[in-house]
């Protein structure tokens, strides 16, 4: 991928976004199908084999990539801003597996959303808005699994993974900052590219929905657990009751802390200043075709 291509692909207008929206929907509606291979898997193997067994190919694919990363890192005019950028997803992958992820099949969410973020970018070309667009997405793509695939199951709504898709798309910007080094846009009568961090529509679009939310939050109309009023509408993110142990232990070896609502806004607002601080610094690697 070049900077070239970033920018051919730009060029399609409205049709830019039409990649992106078909990927994210076969990758809804085939969740039932892609989850079969594992669950025949499981069927054939303990837990713990199982989880043993995706961490011996998962883990070399990691490696695999971050020294593929490594190599174009050191040719890269801005070498510590994206061995930075680069090593904070690696980390936070490193740090989900026994923080997030019940099994570590669950991992699938990084290539998933990388690939999901390498498909957005080119419709803004700014990092944070791809990433807000990513998030955004994974949350459709949560509410799908859980109100209709998964609607007849005494389930919860899955930060844990909605967290997962964020760090993925982390991957798929690094690999947009260190392969492609594309020029940010220019917006039209603005002195700097970078002004489009404070006005840009994704952003305020974003904002307001977070708003939105906190408000019908604060109105009862968007609930963590049922209540005993059902004849009032109201959005429920749990069936179930909540865990009672911050820590969840597993029989197959896993710990992980199932992650709530105001919990995950903390740790989106976290995830998302990488993005800022590359579209605020990233700019001088425009110069880089």
């Amino acid at each position: 991928m070049r900077n070239g291509f970033v920018a051919r692909y730009s060029s399609w207008g409205v049709l830019t976004g039409v990649p992106a929206c078909i990927y994210l929907m076969v990758a809804m509606v085939s969740h039932d199908w892609m989850q079969q291979p594992a669950f025949w898997a499981q069927g054939r193997l303990s837990h713990r084999s199982w989880n043993h067994l995706v961490t011996s190919v998962g883990a070399p694919i990691l490696i695999a990539l971050c020294l593929w990363m490594a190599v174009r890192i050191r040719k890269h005019p801005q070498r510590f801003l994206a061995a930075a950028y680069l090593g904070v997803f690696v980390l936070l992958a490193i740090f989900s597996f026994q923080t997030l992820l019940v099994m570590n099949i669950e991992i699938v969410h990084f290539p998933q959303y990388a690939i999901f973020a390498l498909l957005l970018y080119p419709i803004t070309r700014r990092y944070g808005d791809t990433a807000i667009l990513a998030t955004l997405g994974g949350i459709l793509d949560e509410a799908y699994q859980y109100f209709f695939l998964y609607g007849d199951r005494g389930i919860h709504f899955d930060f844990n993974d909605v967290i997962l898709n964020s760090i993925g798309a982390g991957f798929g910007l690094a690999i947009v900052f260190v392969v492609a080094r594309p020029a940010p846009p220019v917006i039209a009568g603005s002195g700097s590219a970078r002004s489009i961090v404070r006005i840009s529509p994704v952003v305020l679009g974003a904002a307001a929905l977070l708003a939105l939310c906190l408000i019908l939050a604060w109105l009862d109309w968007i609930r963590l657990l049922p209540s005993a009023d059902s004849s009032r509408w109201a959005i429920v993110l749990r069936r179930g009751g909540p865990s009672t142990m911050f820590w969840t232990e597993t029989t197959w070896g896993k710990t992980y802390h199932e992650v709530q609502p105001f919990e995950w806004l903390v740790v989106a607002l976290g995830l998302h200043w990488p993005h800022i601080v590359l579209d605020r610094f990233g700019g001088p690697a425009r110069s880089s075709r």
